[in-house]
């Protein structure tokens, strides 16, 4: 895609398609949408993605955080990537940077994925 220009892909997928993402190390930005709604079963919003432990896992960064009536949106970026102590090669701002200019030309729903 970066040889067409495409610095940006937003990925609305299933349990999945965003678990294979984010167990490959794909995701530099995550939007998290909660509502005050408690449900019950089986099914997580992730499954396994090689975390067992609570030392093992990813810590995010929330950039932004917005109510939309009574639900929540956060825009959170991997705290690991940040640091630089993992393999990631995100820049600290690049994400956000990049999603405001496409913004403010009128793109929505565009995020930074390496």
């Amino acid at each position: 895609l970066g040889a067409y220009g495409i610095m940006t892909v937003f990925v609305e997928g299933g349990q999945g398609v965003i678990s294979a993402l984010i167990s490959s190390g794909l995701v530099d930005e995550f939007v998290i949408y909660t509502a005050p709604t408690l449900l019950g079963g089986t099914q997580m919003a992730i499954s396994d993605i090689g975390i067992t432990t609570l030392r093992d896992a990813w810590q995010l960064e929330v950039i932004e955080s917005q109510m939309l009536g009574r639900d929540q949106m956060l825009v959170a970026t991997p705290a690991h990537r940040r640091s630089g102590s993992d393999s990631g090669t995100a820049q600290d701002a690049e994400p956000r940077k990049e999603a405001k200019l496409q913004e403010e030309k009128g793109v929505h729903g565009v995020h930074r994925s390496r």
